[in-house]
């Protein structure tokens, strides 16, 4: 992860011609000089100089085909990746707290756990949708899984972030419902809610549509909620029914929806920040998507140990 907005003209030329060539084969017809010059708004001696630079550093080399143009005949990625200063790939996904969740991470582990020749691969766990896209657009992590609900909202609010992986339908969760402490849930007359998490929100905000209840929100963080529920603080939350299966049997639980409603929230995506290129071409080039499913599928039926 690493910015080239502090380098110099010639500096930054070079690293974007780099990304380019992350995103092209051997064979490959690369854009005109002119046309660099033109998109990337320098000069064309700036564009030559760079390509010239790319090739010295044996990151690429190139054959002018005369008015066909120029091929790419050779390509290193490592040094590209160098050039462009990625030397580690972080993905976010949230903190494993259900068997469908350590699913996930186990998925990505297995397929990213080894080095991609020179680009190494780690994963971080932190709660909360948004501090996992705040973590990308503040350039702490590369990647960040969330789910497709909560995709679809920040892109339409204006998040710069794109979906580059989805692992299908159940493998975030298996669906949303009320947890609460009373006899019925026109007892509740409090809910839990972290502002953090997009999905506990927006799940919040629906039910308080369709139940018609007045309803004070209390925010808590997440990992609080539960025991503010026991101890009398709230009366209630809405809550992943993974987790509720797992572990909570003594509240009480009421489906939000029936089973297939509701989609988007119960998959898992993989977002990138829109303008990191590298960063897509890397995914592109060495995600196996069938790979991750597969790892995610071993957990959930008992086959393969979590490993994260």
């Amino acid at each position: 992860m690493q910015s080239s907005k502090h380098l110099h003209l010639g500096g930054q030329t070079l690293v974007k011609l780099a990304e380019d060539m992350l995103g092209r084969a051997e064979g490959d017809r690369i854009e005109s000089v002119s046309g660099y010059s033109r998109r990337l708004s320098v000069a064309v001696g700036t564009v030559q100089k760079a390509l010239k630079e790319l090739e010295d550093l044996r990151a690429v080399v190139l054959q002018g085909k005369g008015h066909m143009g120029s091929f790419v005949k050779n390509i290193n990625y490592d040094r590209l990746y160098s050039i462009c200063g990625i030397s580690t790939i972080i993905f976010s996904l949230p903190l494993p707290y259900t068997k469908r969740l350590e699913a996930v991470a186990t998925g990505f582990f297995k397929h990213f756990h080894t080095s991609y020749g020179s680009v190494s691969f780690e994963l971080s766990y932190m709660r909360g949708s948004r501090q996992r896209v705040n973590s990308l657009m503040n350039n702490r992590s590369d990647g960040a899984v969330i789910s497709r609900l909560a995709a679809d909202i920040l892109i339409k609010e204006g998040f710069p972030i794109e979906i580059v992986a989805g692992l299908g339908p159940g493998s975030y969760l298996s669906s949303h419902g009320l947890i609460f402490s009373g006899n019925d849930c026109a007892s509740v007359k409090s809910l839990g809610v972290d502002p953090m998490s997009l999905d506990q929100t927006v799940m919040t905000e629906r039910f308080l549509r369709e139940s018609g209840l007045y309803i004070n929100l209390v925010e808590i963080p997440y990992s609080q909620i539960i025991e503010n529920i026991k101890t009398g603080v709230v009366d209630g939350t809405i809550w992943n029914r993974d987790y509720v299966v797992e572990r909570i049997g003594e509240l009480n639980f009421r489906e939000l929806s029936s089973p297939g409603a509701d989609e988007a929230s119960t998959e898992a995506v993989l977002v990138i920040n829109s303008d990191n290129l590298p960063v897509r071409h890397f995914i592109k080039r060495n995600m196996d998507i069938e790979k991750v499913t597969a790892a995610r599928e071993g957990v959930i039926k008992g086959t393969l140990l979590p490993e994260y």
